[in-house]
């Protein structure tokens, strides 16, 4: 659950020590629903987000060198146009819930 841009907030699981307790109904269209309800707080752990911090300056400072005709790419266009059709067989294979091959 992330509370706000600043990434303040926790990361909520399944507390499988305990036994399942189901969720207090709540009001929601019609009528009653645990679906939409959160789950119990006895049944739930929460733990802090941690933040990642990332170091790409490499990736960055090749791709400025790249727009100005001063290097090559550290990431190629064939390697991009893979990962997208990978990606599209992706999709494919849900829509049509069966595997999907293709040649990368």
């Amino acid at each position: 659950m992330i509370h706000d841009w600043d990434l303040s907030g926790e990361i909520m699981a399944p507390d499988r020590t305990v036994a399942k307790v189901e969720p207090k109904p709540i009001q929601a269209g019609q009528g009653l629903t645990k679906t939409m309800a959160p789950p119990s707080e006895e049944s739930t752990t929460r733990s802090p987000i941690t933040k990642v911090e990332a170091d790409m300056p490499d990736f960055y400072d090749n791709f400025a060198a790249v727009l100005n005709g001063d290097a090559e790419p550290i990431v190629k266009n064939e390697e991009v146009h893979r990962v997208l059709r990978l990606i599209e067989a992706i999709f494919e294979a849900g829509e049509q819930g069966q595997v999907v091959s293709i040649s990368i």
